[in-house]
C-alpha cells in the first residue's frame, strides 16, 4: 500500500540541483578524500575549516589546495645524476 501523502518541503530534493557545492561538512569532506571522518579531523596539518557557529565546514576550495599541496610535498626531488643533469 502506497502513502500518497504529499512530501514535507524540508525533505523535497533541492529546486536549482546545478547550485555549486561551496563547502562540505566533515563527513562529506572526509568521503570525498577517501578517509575516514576521524582520520580528517585527527590530521596535524589538515585542511582548514570554517567555524559557523559551531559547526566546522571544510571549502571546496580549500580542500582541493590542501589536496595540491599534499601532492606537491609528496613528490621526491629528482637524483643528482639523473638523465636531465648529466651531459649539461
Amino acid at each position: 500500500m502506497r502513502n500518497n501523502q504529499p512530501v514535507p518541503p524540508a525533505l523535497r530534493p533541492p529546486a536549482t540541483p546545478d547550485i555549486p557545492r561551496l563547502a562540505l561538512r566533515p563527513e562529506e569532506a572526509a568521503a570525498s578524500l577517501g578517509i575516514c571522518s576521524k582520520t580528517l579531523r585527527e590530521l596535524p596539518d589538515g585542511p582548514p575549516t570554517v567555524s559557523i557557529g559551531r559547526i566546522k565546514i571544510y571549502r571546496v576550495a580549500s580542500l582541493d589546495a590542501w589536496l595540491a599541496a599534499q601532492e606537491r610535498r609528496a613528490e621526491p626531488p629528482a637524483p643528482e645524476g639523473s638523465a636531465d643533469s648529466a651531459g649539461s
